[in-house]
């Protein structure tokens, strides 16, 4: 049964429209497992491989063995809403990491147990996580067989 789940993004939420349907998603997942984020600061280095790599620095800081680490990319698997929920629900804690503006170093990726498309168009990092945060309820939804999934 899922218990925990974490979400590390890159960049900060710079809207209050995000803040505001975040803080509606949490309160109403915090019915069915824990769910909290870290937001990390994107890298101000010249390079945008000197930046991934100074992101990374941060993102390992957080990652623990114990998760499951679960990236979300455009160029990952996608899924429905069902195929997600089930596919969620095999794991007692995950860890989501959203990367910045530059996405995510190639050995962020390579360390994750998975890596999952929310579609093939490429979002920014504060969009993806309330597009992820209402999957997550959605999810729930459809394994506690509740009436939001139609």
């Amino acid at each position: 049964m899922l218990k925990n789940i974490e979400i590390i993004q890159v960049g900060r939420d710079k809207f209050d429209y995000i803040k505001y349907a975040k803080k509606d998603f949490f309160n109403r997942l915090n019915h069915f497992f824990s769910i909290s984020e870290i937001i990390l600061k994107e890298s101000k280095l010249k390079s945008v491989k000197e930046r991934l790599l100074d992101e990374e620095k941060d993102i390992r800081k957080y990652i623990g063995n114990n998760s499951k680490i679960i990236i979300l990319s455009s160029e990952g698997t996608t899924m429905n809403s069902q195929e997600f929920s089930k596919f969620i629900y095999k794991f007692s804690s995950i860890i989501f990491i959203i990367g910045g503006s530059d996405g995510l170093s190639e050995n962020i990726k390579n360390c994750s147990n998975h890596i999952i498309s929310l579609s093939k168009m490429t979002f920014p990092h504060h969009i993806a996580k309330i597009l992820l945060v209402e999957q997550l309820y959605r999810a729930a939804t459809i394994k506690n067989h509740l009436k939001y999934h139609k």
